[in-house]
């Protein structure tokens, strides 16, 4: 896989708390950009 580009996730992050942190994290980096934007998600 890591030959066609793909990018191979530890085994440590393929938890559900992972996923969680890691969203939040995502969440608080792009939410206050979208939000000057007046960009929604739906």
């Amino acid at each position: 896989m890591e030959q066609l580009g793909a990018q191979i996730v530890s085994p440590e992050r393929q938890t559900p708390e992972s996923l969680h942190k890691w969203l939040a994290a995502e969440v608080a980096k792009w939410g206050p950009i979208l939000k000057a934007e007046n960009i929604s998600i739906n």
